[in-house]
């Protein structure tokens, strides 16, 4: 999706819907082929996505968190993984993890 222009993108995300509501009025009508499946395929993502439905607090910090320094400059992008009591289980930064 990344590489459409606007009107590609809009093209296809017009005939992923019209498959699908087809597909699901089908399956409402339990009148499908066999073995016929979502007509929406899924991709890899390229981006890494994490669920956090299990934590139960997160917490956010700005760069200038003077609580907790990091070893690098101000405005690089940085996520820390650490316990409620305060040990760092891992780093990672824009060159991968960091332990």
């Amino acid at each position: 999706m990344l590489e459409l222009s606007p009107e590609e993108l809009e093209t296809k995300l017009n005939e992923e819907r019209d498959a699908f509501s087809g597909y699901l009025e089908r399956f409402e009508s339990e009148t499908l082929e066999e073995n016929e499946q979502n007509p929406i395929k899924f991709d890899a993502c390229q981006f890494p996505i994490f669920s956090v439905s299990k934590i139960p607090k997160l917490a956010f910090a700005t760069a200038d968190n003077p609580f907790y320094k990091p070893e690098r400059c101000k405005y690089f992008p940085e996520v820390v993984v650490m316990t409620t009591e305060g040990e760092v289980l891992a780093k990672i930064g824009a060159d991968g993890a960091e332990g």
